[in-house]
């Protein structure tokens, strides 16, 4: 019977020692199972924000494409808005060359009016000094004008006519 009794003590020490090893390979495998999980939560995540992550990239670079549309879109108007006051300031000038020419001729005309007015005045000074009567040239327009309408000259004045050979 010891040696049942020592065989028996033998087998439950056996026992225990395997009760041991597999306690500790159920623990392992517990710590193994909770790291797997912690793993695996970890990899979720490490996903769920590379998806965000390609989603705000996604929309980033959309809005940079409209934000580079736009530009363009707005440097192209703002060329055209420089062409157009190029070709306004050329026009501008042109317009104020002609105006300058213009200005220039009027001036010239005026000196030249002037200069008859002085030539006229000076004949009529002539004919004043001859003995003949000379009125002024409003005058002779309101009374020809009352001639036209009447069809007889009430005065009888005489009228001087410039040529092109007086005027030099």
């Amino acid at each position: 019977m010891e040696a049942e009794i020592a065989d028996l003590q033998n087998n439950l020490q056996k026992l225990e020692a395997d009760l041991s090893k597999v306690i500790v390979k159920i623990t392992y495998n517990s710590g193994v199972s909770n790291v797997s999980k912690a793993n695996k939560n970890h990899v979720q995540d490490l996903r769920t924000a590379h998806e965000e992550y390609t989603t705000k990239n996604s929309e980033q670079s959309a809005r940079l494409q409209r934000a580079e549309e736009k530009v363009a879109e707005f440097k192209a108007r703002c060329d055209a808005a420089i062409e157009t006051a190029s070709k306004a300031e050329a026009a501008l000038a042109t317009k104020e060359e002609e105006r300058r020419l213009v200005q220039g001729e009027l001036d010239d005309l005026l000196m030249v009016f002037g200069d008859l007015e002085e030539r006229c005045e000076s004949y009529k000074d002539q004919l004043k000094a001859l003995g003949e009567n000379v009125s002024d040239a409003e005058d002779e327009e309101e009374e020809g004008e009352e001639e036209s309408e009447e069809g007889e000259d009430e005065k009888g004045t005489t009228a001087l006519k410039v040529g092109e050979d007086d005027v030099d």
